[in-house]
């Protein structure tokens, strides 16, 4: 007897709201489950919660994966890519920026093994790196981590 028809599986992520603007139904998502690491699964938004959690400051968004071969089962755990970037962007690992005060910089390289703190505009973070929108030149080298330590 079949209690639930598994033919696809529906996954729920939790969205910051600083992020949900980015993600519209229809919009691709490409996940990662726990029990299958390394494989990556091909799906779909299928709705964007209207409303906040108001704990988590988070919007549910409802995805779905295809499951003919059944393989996949309610609660399983996954890692979710819902958006990548569209456009070419200038990118630093989200590790290189430094908060100093309200202000976020990163250390630049000006010669070797020297490196000058700049104030750098930060946008949309997405898989450990953060767009740089200003203060930055694509071709510059900043150090990638442990900055807070040249303070």
């Amino acid at each position: 007897m079949t209690v639930a028809d598994l033919s696809d599986i529906w996954l729920t992520a939790s969205v910051q709201e600083k992020d949900i603007h980015f993600v519209h139904r229809g919009d691709p998502v490409v996940a990662t489950f726990a029990a299958y690491s390394g494989e990556t699964m091909r799906g779909k938004v299928l709705f964007v919660a209207d409303v906040l959690d108001p704990d988590t400051r988070t919007a549910k968004v409802r995805t779905a994966f295809p499951n003919q071969d059944g393989r996949l089962r309610p609660a399983m755990f996954a890692t979710v890519t819902l958006k990548t970037w569209d456009t070419q962007e200038l990118t630093v690992p989200t590790t290189a920026l430094v908060m100093q005060g309200d202000q976020t910089t990163v250390f630049v390289e000006i010669a070797p093994l020297t490196y000058e703190r700049r104030a750098v505009e930060a946008g949309e973070q997405q898989g450990g790196r953060t767009v740089i929108r200003k203060g930055l030149q694509t071709g510059e080298k900043v150090l990638v981590r442990e900055g807070a330590l040249l303070q």
